[in-house]
């Protein structure tokens, strides 16, 4: 988990409670890439550009057997110079421009990949954002944020598929715009 502090005076400070990150950052990509092969119908370990489909039809029928998405990074000496916990405790960021690009949808794949909550797609009621949300107390937010963050994106909403979508919303602004900035 990537916490985030601001005040008027600072530039946001940022810690790593969390190990999660280590999960996505790798020194050697080739346990990714197997499994992506192997999932796409490669027989053997060596595969090779030639072996994987050649036809849009062959890809359509492959794609079903890939399963979950394979989410990896690479740590590459230049970007990722090291360990990124360490990168992030030490403020040792390297500084390259970037765009951020914000959308409706910025949560959405990650839902129903990562956390298989059941029957989300067809809507969330208010006790189950509410536990949701809750957790969000691990964030060490002020008391009166969670308030503030619950009454903004959700108001007095009853509509499943409305809770649903501010839900993700939420979720979009806090795990990928918020960290963006």
């Amino acid at each position: 988990m990537v916490v985030c502090h601001q005040d008027c005076s600072t530039r946001p400070s940022v810690r790593v409670e969390n190990p999660l990150i280590s999960m996505f950052i790798q020194d050697d990509p080739k346990a990714a890439a197997q499994l992506v092969a192997q999932r796409a119908g490669c027989p053997s370990d060596d595969c090779r550009a030639h072996d994987l489909p050649q036809y849009p039809q062959d890809i359509e029928v492959a794609t079903p057997a890939l399963g979950e998405m394979v989410l990896s990074v690479r740590r590459d000496g230049t970007v990722i110079p090291t360990n990124l916990e360490e990168v992030v405790q030490t403020k040792s960021f390297l500084s390259f421009p970037s765009i951020l690009g914000i959308n409706n949808h910025e949560y959405d794949w990650m839902l129903p990949h990562f956390f298989l909550f059941p029957g989300w797609d067809l809507g969330m009621t208010c006790e189950n954002m509410m536990i949701l949300v809750f957790m969000l107390q691990k964030l060490h937010l002020p008391d009166s944020a969670l308030g503030i963050i619950v009454e903004e994106y959700f108001g007095d909403m009853k509509d499943p598929v409305g809770i649903r979508d501010a839900f993700l919303e939420l979720m979009g602004d806090l795990l990928i715009v918020v960290l963006g900035v």
